[in-house]
């Protein structure tokens, strides 16, 4: 699936994502030195399956980057540290502020597939 890249300058600031898929998006956040691209084996399974992903590849730290995807009330965050990248993991990040981290990439896009699939709350 074609993904597309865009910028938006909001207050000064210059936001930076790309997108791939379709419905409510999951919006990946990368942290460390790493940058968005670390994201791409998620965004291919994930859009594959018919998953609307962000990813925010703006230079905002890590926290701003949460506090702007919950106050968009984005179901699910998938946050790669630099730890989570060397490890083939994600870490979870739910609207109501909890976490799940280290979770493997096929068990996170299993967990989301479904979650999407059952139209769960999260």
């Amino acid at each position: 699936m074609q993904s597309t890249d865009e910028r938006v300058t909001i207050q000064g600031h210059t936001l930076h994502w790309y997108e791939s898929g379709r419905g409510t998006p999951v919006v990946l956040l990368h942290g460390g030195g790493g940058t968005g691209r670390a994201f791409q084996a998620q965004l291919d399974r994930l859009s594959e399956r018919g998953i609307r992903v962000q990813v925010d590849a703006s230079a905002d730290r890590m926290q701003k980057k949460i506090r702007t995807a919950q106050k968009q009330k984005v179901p699910f965050m998938l946050i790669a540290g630099d730890a989570d990248v060397s490890e083939g993991a994600v870490s979870f990040r739910y609207r109501d502020g909890s976490q799940k981290n280290g979770v493997p990439l096929a068990e996170a896009v299993a967990e989301i597939v479904a979650a999407v699939r059952d139209r769960v709350q999260v």
